[in-house]
């Protein structure tokens, strides 16, 4: 088993209390639903379902306190406050985040659903040109 030092380091900056990851983030590839229930920004929702935030892979929305990322904010939160979403995860990023590849209930890929808006754009680095937009 790998100590508390082991994973935060020997200054210990995060406390032990403070780590906090989903059972769906320990095992990937596997899929999450829930429902919306709070959108942090253009790219980065919570489910009722998870502990962990859900970071919608392929997409790159601006940062939320630059002079895009309130739109990209308001595009993603007028497509899924409040809805259900089932998320396949793809990936865990460096903060603990889920990053998933999520679909609407109408079974409209999200990515793809924001890409339309114009106020993001597609991460080609880890979508390889899955949006077709790189």
């Amino acid at each position: 088993m790998i100590g508390a030092s082991a994973v935060f380091g020997a200054a210990g900056m995060i406390a032990w209390n403070d780590f906090r990851i989903s059972m769906e983030a320990v095992f990937p590839d596997t899929t999450v639903a829930g429902r919306v229930t709070r959108v942090i920004d253009g790219d980065t929702f919570r489910l009722d379902c998870c502990r962990a935030s859900i970071r919608l892979w392929g997409i790159d929305a601006p940062e939320r306190r630059t002079r895009r990322g309130p739109a990209a904010t308001r595009a993603l939160r007028s497509l899924i406050a409040a809805r259900p979403l089932t998320c396949r995860q793809r990936d865990i990023d460096r903060y603990g985040r889920i990053v998933g590849q999520c679909t609407l209930p109408d079974g409209s890929d999200l990515g793809d659903r924001l890409l339309a808006t114009g106020t993001v754009r597609e991460y080609c680095y880890f979508s390889r040109n899955h949006y077709r937009t790189c």
